[in-house]
């Protein structure tokens, strides 16, 4: 049997958990985005075309979602936590939304995405370790 590391995410919460097999052996760790500050502003509009002095006339809205930069940085953190227990597991199992789960797979070094058994594209963080478990054997 394999100790298996198994992260539960979206994108303001992780639970990671130790398991034996596809057994979990309870909570290692909960995170929280607000815990580490994260949150961007998000930047007003401007309204109209009307302009003072040298500004234009035209105003494009930036083109980052600040839910994006948000979730990209979380992921970071996740990923910094997944690589600080490394040596404590032979596997790893990513559940998280698809959009997370994008994330977290773009902020993985190479030597931590060969060690990933399964990546499930749901969002779990919610639910039972009863559940967790029949979602990693179906």
């Amino acid at each position: 049997m394999n100790n298996k590391l198994i992260v539960v995410a979206d994108s303001k919460h992780a639970v990671f958990y130790n398991a034996l097999g596809i057994k979990l052996q309870g909570k290692k760790k909960t995170m929280d985005a607000k815990d580490f500050g994260i949150h961007h502003n998000t930047q007003a509009r401007r309204e109209g075309f009307y302009h003072i002095g040298s500004n234009p006339s035209h105003y494009f809205d930036p083109r980052s979602d600040t839910k994006k930069l948000d979730r990209a940085e979380f992921a970071k953190k996740i990923v910094d936590e997944i690589t600080e227990s490394e040596g404590q597991y032979d596997q790893l199992i990513l559940i998280a939304d698809p959009k997370t789960l994008g994330e977290i797979r773009s902020s993985m070094p190479d030597k931590l995405t060969k060690r990933v058994y399964k990546e499930i594209p749901k969002d779990l963080v919610g639910s039972s370790e009863a559940d967790i478990e029949d979602e990693i054997l179906s």
